[in-house]
């Protein structure tokens, strides 16, 4: 899948067009950039925007470089984390109701529960279905949103599962109530990652490669005040978390336009 002809916008930009979906709309968004585009903390700043609406709104984060959310089983555990529907019975009781009719000393046991992937997938299934009965009635008061962070990242199996279990099962049909899905990719030329693919797309936002020194200081403002809300720190040391999170992202107007002449030779050839 290519990309969607969306046009190349600045900073404020996103922020403007993202506002319907923000505030209320449902759907599946992608936010795209190359490698300097900070796609990732874009959506910071969009699931920032979207939970101090209302409390009780929830972003849940599902990344590849996390290792609790990278695999099907992971983000399951998440999603019943946050929807607090975690099963609290999760250990095993052994040697219970036995007849010894004295005191007992237990030794050098060995217990060993072999995997069994049919009871496995079995019981996956019926946590699906919880989750998404948990979601139906979370999202007819609160927004609810997925970010799909780094999606190029993201293993095939994994996005396969997504949106064949979770999405075809029952969480597509509540895009009408407000449920959002935003996916976040870089690529060398900002194209849609291949193998991965989306069932359905409602809008594109493209970020540039490079930002000039107006939009550096606004988005390092707003990152800057984020980060004074979600962490509490002085204005000072938000500057630099913001600095530090930015750190990756190229303002040289010399490779800006260097970038520009290449783009206008391949159009060329």
């Amino acid at each position: 899948m290519s990309n969607y002809g969306a046009p190349e916008i600045d900073w404020d930009g996103p922020m403007d067009e993202m506002s319907s979906f923000i505030s209320s709309q449902g759907g599946i968004v992608i936010v795209t950039g190359f490698p300097t585009s900070a796609c990732n903390t874009f959506l910071k700043l969009i699931r920032h925007r979207i939970k101090e609406l209302k409390p009780g709104n929830l972003c849940v984060k599902f990344d590849p470089e996390d290792h609790t959310t990278r695999y099907e089983e992971g983000i399951l555990a998440k999603l019943e984390q946050k929807l607090e529907i975690a099963d609290s019975r999760a250990k095993r009781e052994f040697l219970n109701d036995n007849d010894v009719g004295g005191d007992m000393a237990v030794t050098g046991v060995f217990v060993n529960e072999m995997p069994d992937p049919i009871r496995s997938q079995r019981r996956n299934l019926g946590r699906v279905d919880k989750i998404i009965k948990a979601i139906k009635a979370r999202v007819q008061t609160n927004r609810i949103a997925f970010i799909l962070a780094s999606y190029h990242k993201m293993p095939e199996e994994t996005i396969s599962w997504f949106w064949n279990q979770l999405w075809e099962e029952g969480l597509e049909e509540l895009v009408d109530t407000g449920l959002l899905v935003l996916c976040a990719y870089e690529t060398q030329d900002a194209g849609f990652p291949d193998g991965n693919s989306l069932p359905r797309l409602d809008y594109e936002i493209r970020l540039p490669a490079q930002y000039d020194p107006v939009d550096r200081a606004r988005v390092l403002q707003q990152v800057a005040e984020y980060i004074i809300t979600r962490r509490q720190v002085t204005p000072e040391k938000a500057q630099v978390f913001a600095e530090s999170w930015l750190s990756d992202w190229n303002y040289s107007p010399s490779r800006l336009h260097g970038a520009l002449v290449v783009n206008t030779l391949r159009l060329k050839n």
